[in-house]
């Protein structure tokens, strides 16, 4: 052996195949029959300056006795050690160099089931280390040396000395490693070569981090056509990724799609694009054809874990960034059938070229409802059994947007999503309890469905939104035709109701009532709008007074008298000011001789017009739960100035109206007078007439003025009430 060429081929490896850094642990998987240059590596990465170099043995010969002695269930087991000397080293940094020698035959009288299960366990006992090295976060490099086994397999006619010494020649001449040459100063110049001319592993001119490598493996490349396919508008930027699986070549016959799914141990190398949005868009079609990251992929590569040539098999899967949709698989022919029994929500296999092209679907599903409401409020009386009102839910328009997503005005239309009955009725069946427990007669529209499908892109926070808005009103029947007594509200309440996808599959979804502002529904409430409508309950107080004149009988006389209104007090303790309170349409009265007020006694009655009481001048006590509202007037006669014969009575009576509502509609009055009990007092008013004024004349007949005396005393009797 050329110690000398050995020597230059591990310097290759350190400095080229892992680019070994100082400080830096290198690991090595060696086969015990590569002893010799395991350890010229170790050599050259203590010279390179390495922290560590640790050498992992194995022994193809003692693993052949264990695969034909042991029993299946152990090959489903993995050392915990093994897994966590690989992972605590792959955490540290470390550089891996596995030497790939083994007898391509050495298992072929070994139960495949065996082997499968050893590399399933393996696969995943060690996919975190698998991974880093696949995704290049760890260097690593797979190289080989001759073994007797593997070179007589090569030049079965010579010697097996002979076949070792060929298969170290070939070995040397393709990596470069000859007497005279520098081969790490030719490998540095063949690298820039591949780099400036886009060849050998296509990915390094396509951004992936380049890992230097120096491994044999059959050339063998294949194209993996994939789909990006949006059923629905598309919602999100999307990653998708190939990832790989790596079988024995003794399994490659039996490569099928239910045999990978059901032993592949799947991992991410590095093969991966993002799709945004913008690119559907912008396509007059939801499907897209991805052609960066998917060419001249090989048919076989080596195994980093244990150095060995596999059958590679990929995988399309899709990063799960979002339940706003649905990833789905599939494979399709040539003509875009589906092929049979590829449908799937894993992902989509590639085997070979017969495998077509791979398809991953995204369908969306977000979606939400809304329910709209109002609130029906009725006063003046309880609600009846036969009681009920309608309204109506009309589209008023969806909102337009600026460029950046922000909200720009309403655009009047009728395309918007809306409840399948656009009426609504309140009525005692749909009475519901608030949260204070009060009870509320509710009329409710049937849910609006909101889908993505309804919704536009809002660049700002990359999700979809929309906004629609609404009107509800009630419906005022023509007159005649409502229910008597009723007054309708004429009310309008604008509804806004902002719909956001927000990465899961329930999309976001506010309701605001009555808006100050359309474009902040801040602006608005969340309180259902209420409609309130009035039952004009009134009743009538009539006032009157008493007048008697006294001294004679009653002529042609006439008394005024005039009533005020004080002060009023509605049930809850509100004061109503005398200029606001009910007050009869004339404020004056007259008592005269008209003989249908006539009471007796020389008495009239003065009756004032009556005074109209509505529910709205009434209030509930919350002491006794009444709605009621008192009232208090002051009556006085008017007093002219020339009085005559007549003295008048100089007194002012307050009078008090008690209005009270039976919570049905009927509103009843009760009057007492200067604090005394109802019904005990009415004032009488009584003029009397000046008798020392009164005139008397006294005519003499059929006698002479001699006959008549000086003096006559004149008696004067009164009779009042005849």
């Amino acid at each position: 052996m050329n110690m000398n060429l050995l020597h230059n081929y591990a310097r290759l490896v350190v400095r080229v195949g892992v680019n070994l850094q100082r400080e830096q642990i290198l690991v090595i998987n060696a086969p015990i029959e590569c002893a010799e240059f395991a350890r010229a590596i170790a050599k050259e990465a203590f010279a390179a300056g390495a922290h560590d170099v640790v050498v992992s043995w194995n022994d193809e010969q003692l693993a052949h006795i264990r695969y034909a002695g042991g029993k299946k269930a152990l090959f489903t087991e993995f050392p915990e050690w093994r897994r966590a000397f690989y992972e605590d080293y792959a955490a540290q940094g470390a550089a891996f160099v596995s030497i790939a020698a083994r007898d391509p035959e050495i298992f072929g009288d070994i139960d495949p089931e065996k082997l499968k299960l050893a590399n399933q366990a393996a696969g995943a006992a060690l996919m975190e280390y698998r991974e880093r090295l696949m995704n290049n976060r760890n260097t690593w490099c797979v190289v080989s040396v001759p073994t007797k086994g593997w070179a007589k397999k090569v030049f079965p006619e010579l010697a097996e000395d002979e076949a070792v010494a060929r298969l170290w020649c070939e070995i040397y001449k393709t990596v470069r490693v000859g007497e005279g040459i520098d081969t790490v100063k030719a490998w540095q110049e063949h690298i820039a070569f591949l780099h400036k001319a886009d060849v050998g592993d296509n990915r390094l001119a396509k951004g992936y981090r380049k890992v230097n490598v120096a491994y044999f493996t059959n050339t063998t490349s294949i194209d993996v056509p994939v789909k990006k396919v949006w059923d629905g508008p598309a919602v999100e930027d999307v990653t998708i990724h190939l990832e790989r699986a790596l079988f024995e070549l003794s399994e490659e016959d039996k490569l099928d799609e239910a045999y990978v799914r059901e032993n592949a141990t799947w991992h991410k190398i590095g093969l991966t694009t993002k799709l945004t949005r913008s690119d559907f868009v912008a396509a007059s079609e939801k499907e897209y054809l991805i052609e960066d990251f998917n060419k001249s992929l090989p048919m076989y590569a080596t195994d980093p874990a244990d150095g060995q040539i596999k059958r590679a098999v990929y995988r399309l899967t899709e990063d799960n960034t979002s339940d706003a949709y649905r990833a789905s698989y599939e494979r399709v022919d040539e003509s875009g059938k589906t092929i049979e029994g590829s449908a799937n929500e894993v992902g989509a296999i590639f085997i070979d070229a017969a495998s077509g092209t791979l398809v991953v679907k995204n369908s969306v599903v977000a979606e939400n409802t809304a329910s709209i409401a109002a609130v029906k409020q009725l006063l003046g009386r309880s609600w009846l059994d036969t009681d009920a009102f309608d309204f109506t839910l009309e589209a008023v328009g969806k909102a337009e947007y600026k460029e950046d997503g922000s909200f720009k005005a309403v655009v009047e239309t009728t395309e918007i999503p809306m409840p399948e009955a656009t009426t609504a009725r309140a009525s005692k069946e749909t009475t519901i309890v608030d949260t204070e427990g009060k009870l509320e007669h509710l009329a409710r529209f049937g849910e609006i469905e909101y889908s993505v499908e309804d919704l536009v892109y809002d660049p700002t926070d990359g999700h979809m939104q929309g906004d629609f808005f609404y009107k509800i009103r009630e419906v005022v029947p023509a007159e005649g035709e409502g229910i008597e007594g009723i007054t309708y509200s004429t009310k309008e309440s604008m509804v806004h109701v902002k719909v956001r996808e927000n990465r899961t599959d329930n999309l976001t979804v506010q309701i605001a009532y009555d808006e100050t502002d359309t474009g902040d529904i801040s602006t608005g409430t969340q309180f259902t709008p209420v409609f309130t409508n009035v039952y004009n309950s009134t009743n009538e107080a009539k006032i009157f007074v008493v007048k008697q004149l006294v001294g004679r009988e009653w002529t042609d006389e006439e008394f005024t008298f005039v009533i005020e209104p004080v002060s009023g007090k509605k049930g809850d303790g509100t004061e109503i000011k005398a200029e606001d309170m009910p007050v009869p349409k004339s404020n004056t009265t007259v008592a005269g001789p008209d003989k249908s007020t006539a009471l007796g006694d020389n008495q009239h009655n003065a009756e004032f017009d009556h005074i109209t009481f509505a529910l709205n001048d009434l209030a509930v006590d919350p002491a006794d739960g009444v709605t009621k509202g008192e009232f208090t007037y002051e009556v006085k006669e008017v007093i002219p100035n020339d009085t005559g014969d007549i003295t008048y009575t100089k007194e002012t009576h307050k009078v008090k109206v008690l209005a009270t509502s039976n919570g049905n509609g009927e509103i009843s009055t009760s009057i007492s007078w200067d604090g005394r009990p109802v019904g005990d007092f009415v004032p009488v008013y009584v003029n009397r007439v000046d008798i020392t004024k009164l005139g008397v004349t006294k005519n003499w007949i059929g006698d002479t003025e001699e006959d008549r005396p000086e003096k006559l005393a004149v008696k004067l009797q009164s009779k009042v009430g005849e």
